[in-house]
């Protein structure tokens, strides 16, 4: 089967992922195993800072790798399967690489000095903070599903953060 699949990049460190894409262009179906990990997440900053650049490089080889040739993805995908490739990387990847100025911009729109508000459009800040707590939303709302479980429905408080 691997050889059908051209094997996976033995670089990428997000290894899932990438032989996840591989599995969706050669038109193989995927499904979850309904089983509950008890695997526990990092407790303290720098492991989980480690776990996380981890996959953010690890999405980003995948991502960029798997680009090279849009329209041929375009074609073994389908443009379904390509949407939810798009939102699934693009989603992960800029909620890193943008956090800083989704910050910014928040501690703009609820304490901007005057120059802020002459050098930036009152629209500008409110379709980012629009679109900062949309996403805010949506990911809180992701997390609360996924750990209403009876394991994990203690950490539902948590899920703000």
């Amino acid at each position: 089967m691997f050889g059908k699949l051209n094997g996976w990049d033995a670089h990428n460190v997000t290894e899932d992922a990438d032989l996840g894409i591989h599995l969706a262009r050669a038109r193989y179906q995927t499904t979850l195993i309904s089983s509950v990990t008890l695997e526990e997440a990092n407790n303290t900053a720098w492991p989980w800072i480690k776990q996380r650049s981890r996959w953010l490089k690890g999405y980003l080889i995948t991502y960029f790798t798997q680009m090279r040739r849009p329209f041929r993805l375009l074609f073994e995908l389908g443009a379904w399967k390509i949407l939810g490739f798009q939102a699934f990387f693009l989603s992960s990847i800029s909620q890193y690489m943008l956090a800083l100025l989704i910050w910014s911009f928040m501690a703009l729109y609820f304490g901007a000095p005057q120059w802020v508000d002459a050098a930036l459009p009152a629209e500008f800040l409110n379709t980012i903070m629009v679109a900062f707590i949309v996403m805010w939303f949506t990911s809180t709302t992701v997390y609360i599903v996924v750990a209403s479980g009876e394991l994990h429905h203690y950490l539902i408080p948590w899920t703000p953060s």
